[in-house]
C-alpha cells in the first residue's frame, strides 16, 4: 500500500506541475500579440489627440468632418483594444511617446491641413500594414477584432489619400482673375 501511495502523491504532483505549467502558458502572450495591441493602441491613441488638434486648429470643413470620424472611429476601435489588452493583460501605452503629436502642436495653421492630411496617409497605410501583420494571428480575439476593422481603417487611408488630393491641388480660385469663366458686374 505504501508504494501505491507513493506513487500517487508523485503522479498528483506531476500533474499538478503539467497544469499549472498549462495554466502559466495560456496566460503568457505570443510577443506578436503584444506587439500588435502596444502598437495599435499607440497608434491608435495618437490618432484620436492629432485629430482633435485638426478638429480644433484647422480652418477647412472638410478636414474638420474627417478628423471628427477619426476621432469617433478611432475611440470606439480603441475601446475594443483596451478590452483585448486587459482580456491579455496587456499594458496600454503612452500616446506621449508617439513622435507626431508634437511635431502637429508645432505646425503654422497655414501648414497644419496639409501636415495633418499628409500624416493621416502615412498613419493609415502603417494601420493596415499593422493589421494585416495579425491576420493569421492565433489570438481569436485580434483575429475578430481584424475581420471586423480592417475594411474601416482601409477606408480611412482612401478617405484621406481623397482629401489629400483636394487639399494639396488648391483648386479654389482666391480671385475672379484665376477664374476665367468668372464675370465681374459692374
Amino acid at each position: 500500500c505504501f508504494p501505491v501511495t507513493i506513487l500517487a502523491i508523485g503522479l498528483g504532483f506531476i500533474g499538478g506541475f503539467f497544469a499549472s505549467a498549462a495554466r502559466k502558458k495560456t496566460k503568457k502572450n505570443a510577443p506578436e500579440t503584444v506587439n500588435f495591441l502596444e502598437d495599435a493602441m499607440r497608434l491608435g491613441l495618437a490618432e484620436i489627440h492629432i485629430s482633435r488638434f485638426a478638429l480644433e486648429n484647422s480652418n477647412s470643413t472638410n478636414v474638420k468632418i474627417y478628423a471628427q470620424r477619426m476621432v469617433d472611429d478611432y475611440t470606439n476601435i480603441n475601446q475594443h483594444l483596451a478590452d483585448i489588452a486587459n482580456a491579455r493583460q496587456v499594458a496600454i501605452p503612452d500616446v506621449e511617446k508617439y513622435d507626431n503629436i508634437a511635431a502637429i502642436s508645432a505646425t503654422k495653421d497655414t501648414q497644419l491641413d496639409n501636415y495633418y492630411v499628409n500624416q493621416q496617409t502615412t498613419h493609415h497605410a502603417e494601420m493596415e500594414a499593422l493589421f494585416n501583420g495579425v491576420k493569421n494571428s492565433q489570438d481569436t480575439l485580434i483575429r475578430k477584432l481584424l475581420a471586423d476593422r480592417f475594411e474601416q481603417i482601409s477606408t480611412h487611408r482612401k478617405l484621406a489619400e481623397e482629401l489629400a488630393s483636394s487639399c494639396l491641388a488648391n483648386t479654389i480660385p482666391t480671385s475672379s482673375a484665376q477664374n476665367p469663366s468668372a464675370t465681374v458686374e459692374e
